[in-house]
């Protein structure tokens, strides 16, 4: 690219400058970011995508009557399939933000991503299942006492989410400064303390801006299901070929989309981690003085 030019990452940041810059790093990586995530994580995205229009089209009658649910049991898979998905996109999307951090340009290649994360893989399951494990006994206290008490269930609601929150930029520290799973959640919290309601809030707003644009992924999917609810009476409009088609062609492109599209979160995450380590440490203007001295020597 012979105009690139870098975003800088290593800076502080209000919500409203973090959001457009999501933006501005997305039309710039767009297209080899999501080369990326395809090549590597296509298989999976190809599975979870195929369950997920196979069981849209049951939910809308579009099947056969031996086929009009789906069973438990696949939709476990689909779960854990789209679980798996989830994860491996998000260690694909954090990998190429810290390689293009470090670089300064896009000069890498599937390949280092795939080495980078490999390295790191074990850190991120540490991670994972240390959030779960926090999430889980949380989340179980509050149900516990929210028989008792209802109000205390909604309390640990609330404290689920801090968590999720104190802990969203652990996989961001993995791979920027190498560190292991635990080291990751705890200098995660260590960041987020006294800036959790701007956290909390720009993960809200990067949220709200993927629910917008799912929106529009979807209304192709409202489209025929408006359609289907106003020939419900018709069993061989419901049945035909075409509906199904293209209810089946549309969810997997959905889906597809939908994995793409997470990368707005993640984006907004990882700049909000610099953000956060300017304002506290001021590692970015330290770098440029060394820069300057350098350049000066």
């Amino acid at each position: 690219m012979d105009n690139f030019q870098a975003i800088e990452f290593r800076q502080a940041r209000e919500i409203r400058e973090i959001i457009n810059t999501t933006f501005s790093f997305l039309r710039q990586n767009f297209l080899k970011l999501g080369k990326f995530i395809v090549f590597i994580a296509g298989p999976l995205m190809v599975v979870t995508a195929l369950l997920f229009a196979r069981i849209n089209s049951a939910s809308l009658g579009l099947q056969a009557s031996t086929e009009s649910l789906a069973g438990a049991g696949e939709a476990m898979f689909f779960m854990l399939a789209l679980l798996l998905t989830f994860l491996a996109t998000s260690v694909i999307v954090y990998e190429y933000l810290a390689l293009y951090v470090e670089q300064g340009d896009l000069d890498f290649e599937v390949g280092d991503v795939v080495r980078s994360a490999a390295g790191h893989s074990g850190q991120y399951l540490l991670a994972l299942l240390i959030i779960g494990v926090a999430i889980l006994i949380t989340y179980a206290g509050a149900i516990l006492l929210g028989m008792a008490l209802h109000p205390v269930f909604f309390i640990g609601i609330l404290f689920v989410v801090h968590l999720l929150v104190s802990f969203s930029l652990a996989f961001v520290i993995i791979p920027v400064e190498g560190a292991s799973g635990a080291e990751a959640i705890a200098r995660s919290r260590e960041l987020v303390t006294d800036h959790w309601w701007q956290t909390f809030g720009l993960m809200f707003l990067a949220n709200l801006v993927q629910s917008v644009l799912m929106m529009v992924l979807y209304m192709p999917l409202y489209v025929i299901m408006i359609i289907v609810g106003l020939n419900s009476g018709g069993e061989e409009m419901a049945q035909t070929d075409s509906m199904q088609s293209a209810a089946s062609i549309i969810s997997f492109a959905i889906m597809f989309g939908a994995f793409l599209l997470q990368s707005v979160q993640m984006v907004a995450i990882t700049l909000q981690y610099f953000n956060l380590v300017e304002r506290k440490e001021g590692t970015g203007l330290m770098s440029e003085i060394d820069q300057i001295g350098a350049d000066q020597a």
